[in-house]
């Protein structure tokens, strides 16, 4: 329809609803009449698709803007019949919408709500234009159901926006917009990319239970006030190489892109989303969208292996970082598991412990002295003269080294180390393996209890 049609229209409805509040005194009948009008033409609308659908001569396409056109001429003819164009007009009073289908597109870019805006339960089957509106107060779609791409970019919401339970079958793009009050996404679902790229908040955006199906873009986002998290939003695994398919229910798979750029970008919005909950101090959070974010790294910017740069030289910093990443998840889930430095703690232990058992075996009794004569070394096989035995010598060796400090001392390992490895006349005699081993475990001991105590601080949010 022309705008003229379109509003033609709506003042039908309009009128049909102001005598349906004046004859029953109800708002929801003033909705029911409203809503009958609406249906009638929508209902012939859809009449005429299924006819094209039939015959097979219904045919969309994007335009470059990602945009929905007719990629023949009947159904161009049909998109000009039902489409609802609103742009560039002024409401001036309360718009209401509950519950009406949009067949076709719903062109409302650039158009203006001086008042309520009530589009509760509304269906939009086509693409969705709200591309620089202006909604003075308060924006309501909670349950739209939005099935093809929702253009918001640019749109000022000057007071309150709910899109509570809203479902959005495809994109929802929000780039550029301005909410200059409270926004409420809770509940809702949206199947593709959640665009929100430079979007200015002037108080808090909620997203309790918010479902989102691909990873949603807070990059260059502006918050006055910090997105409310709890409960956390249901996000997508983080992929290593790839990024999700859109699915309608379930959990998400997953397809390879052609071009790396939504790969590229997807560890920028966790970073986004991670700079969120700083802001909110939400320290979980944080934490959680950090070990995303090294995650989605893997493949696109830290690699196996070295890789060439764009000048031609040999990088390793991206084999560095993805086998740093690697250990970090795997010894201590990015800083969240306790346990998981602590098992490995405990193995690397009685590893080493069972290295310096074998270790005593060694043929090495004689030494020779400063005087260049050679001297015996004594050593017993089960050390009964200090009451020792060799497995229990090798464990408190093993465990003197595992725990860095207050219990590393020439004093505490020498009992252990005569048992071990014998002595003579100048003190026990270590061979170099065992030192060098000695050291290894120190070192690989201290990054353990590091990562243990990077959990602990995690998990009760030290500063």
């Amino acid at each position: 329809m022309s705008p003229e049609q379109t509003q033609l229209l709506w003042k039908r409805s309009v009128a049909e609803g102001d005598a349906a509040r004046l004859k029953w005194k109800s708002e929801d009948k003033a909705h029911l009449a409203r809503e009958a009008v609406w249906s009638e033409w929508a209902s012939k609308m859809f009449h005429k698709k299924e006819a094209l659908v039939d015959d097979g001569r219904w045919n969309l396409r994007k335009d470059r803007d990602g945009r929905l056109v007719g990629a023949n001429e009947p159904t161009n003819e049909w998109l000009d019949e039902a489409t609802v164009d609103f742009s560039n007009f002024e409401f001036p009073n309360n718009f209401y919408s509950r519950r009406w289908h949009f067949p076709g597109p719903a062109r409302f870019n650039n158009t203006k709500f001086l008042a309520n805006a009530d589009f509760q339960g509304a269906h939009f089957h086509l693409d969705a234009d709200f591309e620089l509106a202006h909604f003075n107060k308060v924006a309501t779609f909670w349950k739209a159901k939005f099935k093809k791409i929702a253009f918001f970019e640019g749109t000022t919401f000057a007071s309150y926006a709910r899109f509570r339970e809203a479902i959005f079958d495809d994109d929802a793009w929000f780039d550029n917009a301005s909410f200059g009050s409270y926004v409420t996404f809770r509940e809702a679902e949206i199947f593709g990319r959640a665009k929100f790229h430079g979007a200015q908040f002037a108080r808090s955006m909620s997203i309790h239970d918010t479902h989102f199906k691909q990873v949603p873009d807070f990059r260059q986002a502006h918050f006055t006030e910090a997105p409310i998290f709890q409960p956390r939003p249901l996000l997508p695994e983080a992929p290593s190489t790839e990024v999700p398919h859109i699915q309608h229910a379930g959990i998400p798979s997953y397809e390879r892109v052609s071009t790396g750029k939504e790969r590229h970008n997807l560890s920028a919005r966790y970073r986004a989303l991670k700079r969120l909950a700083i802001q909110g101090h939400d320290y979980e959070f944080e934490v959680s969208f950090f070990a995303d974010e090294l995650k989605a790294r893997r493949g696109v910017q830290d690699f196996m292996l070295p890789k060439f740069d764009k000048s031609g030289h040999l990088s390793w910093t991206v084999a560095v970082r993805f086998w740093f990443g690697q250990a970090y998840e795997l010894l201590s889930d990015f800083g969240r598991s306790l346990t998981r430095p602590l098992l490995a703690w405990l193995v690397v232990t009685v590893l080493f412990a069972g290295y310096y058992f074998i270790q005593r075996s060694t043929p090495s009794l004689s030494k020779v002295s400063a005087a260049g004569g050679t001297t015996t070394v004594h050593r017993g096989p089960q050390c009964r003269d200090d009451n020792y035995d060799a497995v229990y010598a090798a464990l408190q060796y093993a465990f003197n080294r595992g725990f860095i400090v207050g219990w590393d001392s020439p004093e505490t390992d020498k009992p252990a180390l005569k048992c071990l490895y014998g002595s003579d006349a100048d003190g026990s005699v270590i061979p170099g393996g065992v030192v060098f081993a000695g050291k290894a475990q120190t070192l690989t001991s201290a990054v353990l209890v590091f990562l243990f105590l990077l959990a602990l601080r995690n998990q009760f949010r030290i500063k």
